[in-house]
Parts: C-alpha cells; structure tokens; sequence
C-alpha cells in the first residue's frame, strides 16, 4: 500500500533524504540505525529506500494507519509491514519528515529536548494532519505556537492555511500589513498572488492614502479569502 502526502517537504538542506547513516540490507535498501526497532509487535516501513522498524501500537492513534492494518491481505501473500522483504512503503514522504514524526512516536512527547527548528515542526505537523494522528497534530500546533514569533509571518500565514490553524491567520497578516518594510518576494512566494494583492490594498489605504480603514474588519476578511 502507498501512502502519499498533498505535497512534498524539503529536508535540512533541501534534498529529500536523511542525513542519517544506514546499514544496508540484501535487497538494496538500508535500515536506519535510529529507528529500527526490536520491540513486539512491530511494523515495517519503507522510506526513501531506507526501512524503518517500528513499534505497532503508537500508529494506532492514527486513523489512516488503523485503516491499513486492518485491510486484508491477498492469499497467500504476506501482510504489508510484517517484514523487510514486504514493508508498507510511503512515497511522496521525505525520510527527514518520517524521522520527525517517528522521534515522536517512540518518545514521550514531555521526555524531548531539542532546540526548536521550523522545518521539523512543519514535518510533525503535515504528516500529523495527513495520517491522523489527533494527538500529535495537536502537540505540534502546540509546539509551534509556543515560537511562531520567531518564524516569519508570512511562513506562519501559509502554515496557518495549509493546517487550518484559523487562529494563527489574523495575527500574522495584521504583521505583514502594518510593519514598514514591504513584502519580499520570498514572502510573496509563500503567500501567493491573491494574499499580495490584498495585502498591497490594505497598506496602500492605511499609508498612502491616509484614509482611515477598520484595520479589525480587514483582517478578518483577509483571513477568510481561499
């Protein structure tokens, strides 16, 4: 079974492949030395060529995968994810991004140290939504509303929209639209054309024109807008 995303995330550097090392096995692939677990029972799955060993039970918080386990196998054929030689392999998923959300799967959630980092975040909180896993996907809202401040608005609008985090929208657009500098064209790549343009009008009405402007309905209507 395949397993596929709405869209891909990058990794650290921008290659989709994990900078962990692997051992590799007989039939081409490399077991990942982190997340290859021993304990019963256990799920095989296959990520960018390199094969995850898991424990079963943390994947049972996730409607997606429930799903899965529970589909019947062919006669005489192996159950996927029962074994190296018949993993259940997820394409369109980064091996970075798995190895963010299985950091958390076989961690208690409260036993992580680790400095913040944006892009892991953002890789819990896609593969949470995607997959269904309630909890989690509500540990990484969490997580990242503790620090949106320190990521740039416009990363924290497309965040907001892609997630349906509603809360998030509002405050980061009264960001773009208020502060002195323009948009980059970064941002505008994050925001797309449509969010630009309404953007633009906004700022235009509150520094151009002088005109006075309901900063509160504004925003509310720009937070609605598809």
């Amino acid at each position: 079974m395949t397993v596929a995303p709405s869209f891909p995330l990058p990794s650290r550097d921008g290659s989709s492949s994990a900078d962990t090392p692997s051992q590799q096995t007989a039939g081409g692939r490399a077991r990942h030395e982190t997340f290859f677990e021993a304990e019963q029972p256990l799920v095989m799955l296959e990520v960018e060529g390199i094969l995850f060993r898991l424990r079963r039970l943390p994947f049972m918080d996730s409607n997606v995968f429930v799903t899965m386990f529970n589909l019947p196998s062919a006669k005489g054929e192996p159950r996927e994810g029962s074994s190296e030689e018949c993993p259940i392999r997820l394409s369109n998923v980064t091996a970075f991004e798995f190895e963010q959300l299985a950091r958390l799967l076989i961690t208690p959630f409260s036993s992580i140290i680790r400095p913040f980092n944006a892009k892991e975040w953002e890789a819990i909180l896609h593969l949470s939504t995607m997959w269904e896993f309630a909890n989690l996907r509500l540990y990484a809202i969490k997580t990242v509303g503790e620090h949106k401040d320190s990521i740039n608005a416009a990363t924290v609008a497309r965040i907001a929209k892609r997630y349906h985090v509603t809360e998030w929208l509002s405050p980061a657009y009264r960001t773009l639209c208020t502060r002195t500098e323009a948009l980059t064209d970064e941002e505008g790549e994050e925001l797309g054309l449509k969010i630009v343009l309404a953007i633009a009008r906004i700022r235009e009405t509150m520094y151009t024109n002088r005109r006075n402007i309901n900063i509160e309905v504004a925003l509310q209507n720009l937070s609605q807008m598809a």
